[in-house]
């Protein structure tokens, strides 16, 4: 730019630094995705979990939040978590949901207490699923949708790790639904 006849050094050097500050914020975004967080937990009660987990998709994501059906009983379960890494977590695994599901399909979320924590289950509408449904988020950089990366269930896939939870899915070929399991855990970190 320096070299040509009025040319804009000036912008030249903003568009390079914009350049460079961007593929940054996307590395450091990979990294994060990889890594197996550090928790800072505490005892949050199940009820108020969901509520909380609703209340936030209702404001910050509402095209997802209208594709949820909710389906809850009473909860008594308090689970340790770092809330905002479990959120963060859940909020990824009904966005894979609803993106694996048919346009108008719901997908339905089941809670219920079990005897040593707390049971999470998402139903979603898959006439034809992906292969491998069961290894899903087990690798990076690995995604069964053209122009994903496979980074966002890999990420949740971790912090569910770093809780200590279980995490599994699996395809029933008679109802046509991908089914996603969380078990989260009434024991300490």
């Amino acid at each position: 730019e320096d070299l040509q006849a009025g040319g804009d050094v000036r912008g030249a050097l903003d568009q390079l630094h914009e350049a460079v500050r961007y593929g940054t914020l996307r590395m450091r975004r990979v990294a994060r995705s990889v890594q197996i967080p550090e928790l800072e937990c505490i005892r949050y009660p199940a009820d108020l979990l969901f509520e909380d987990l609703r209340n936030r998709l209702r404001t910050e994501r509402p095209e997802l939040f209208g594709r949820l059906q909710w389906v809850t009983v009473p909860l008594q379960a308090v689970v340790p978590v770092d809330a905002a890494l479990i959120l963060e977590a859940l909020t990824e695994l009904f966005d894979n949901a609803a993106a694996f599901s048919p346009d108008s399909a719901l997908v339905q979320i089941l809670t219920e207490d079990a005897p040593a924590g707390l049971h999470l289950r998402v139903e979603q509408r898959a006439v034809d699923p992906p292969q491998g449904v069961e290894h899903w988020g087990e690798r990076p950089l690995r995604s069964s949708r053209r122009g994903h990366y496979g980074l966002g269930l890999f990420r949740a896939r971790r912090i569910l790790q770093a809780h200590k939870a279980l995490l599994g899915y699996s395809y029933d070929p008679k109802k046509q639904v991908i089914v996603s399991e969380v078990f989260l855990s009434k024991a300490a970190q």
